[in-house]
């Protein structure tokens, strides 16, 4: 039987415990074996801003996955063409694992529901499942109307993409409100980061000055 492969990308800029908690949701909820964390070396959706280097940002995750065996960190995207497409990182996977695993790519439902913004995102579709995380602020109606515009059909509490053969599963259990902003905001404001991200990457960010002169 293959593996069940989970793939969490994000700018992780930090990583903080909103993003482990939907790693460990994920995992039990849909019985997936590991989760590959993958930041992205260059995100097509974060130009507004300038985000930590690519090594800081793998530095962290490297620090907090370490006594996490079945959370595991891949760079791959760091060696991919800029900027970083899901598209190209999926099948960059597939080439490194050609007998490997069934991929479910894990997200929120806010970024889901923006998922026709996306790179060749039909093919996306057709060749990755898919986890989709409620969010605050982000009704189920709305994730329901797009998945059935999409060509998903509800069979027996999941979606299926039935021309893939592929599955979406919906998380409804919420993990904590954190995001990296709110984490950096915190920053700015000089309060502290306890509760919000790991104690690694509170001593990672004070060692290295990361977000120094945020305004």
């Amino acid at each position: 039987m293959k593996k069940r492969i989970g793939l969490l990308g994000g700018t992780f800029d930090p990583l903080h415990f909103g993003h482990l908690q939907l790693a460990e949701i994920a995992m039990s909820q849909c019985c997936l074996d590991r989760i590959l964390f993958i930041p992205a070396a260059n995100p097509p959706h974060k130009t507004d801003r300038r985000i930590a280097g690519f090594q800081h940002r793998v530095n962290m995750l490297r620090l907090v996955l370490a006594h996490r065996p079945v959370l595991q960190l891949t760079t791959l995207e760091g060696d991919l063409p800029s900027p970083s497409y899901t598209i190209d990182t999926l099948a960059c996977l597939a080439r490194k694992c050609p007998h490997g695993g069934e991929f479910y790519f894990i997200l929120g439902v806010d970024a889901f529901l923006e998922i026709d913004t996306w790179k060749s995102y039909r093919e996306l579709l057709m060749r990755t499942n898919f986890i989709v995380a409620g969010r605050s602020g982000c009704s189920f109606d709305a994730f329901e109307a797009l998945a059935l515009s999409l060509g998903y059909v509800p069979k027996d509490g999941i979606w299926l993409y039935p021309s893939a053969d592929m599955e979406m599963h919906y998380l409804s259990e919420a993990t904590d409100d954190i995001s990296s902003s709110a984490v950096r905001e915190a920053i700015r404001r000089g309060l502290s980061l306890h509760g919000l991200v790991p104690e690694e990457v509170i001593d990672y960010i004070e060692e290295n000055n990361l977000y120094e002169g945020l305004d």
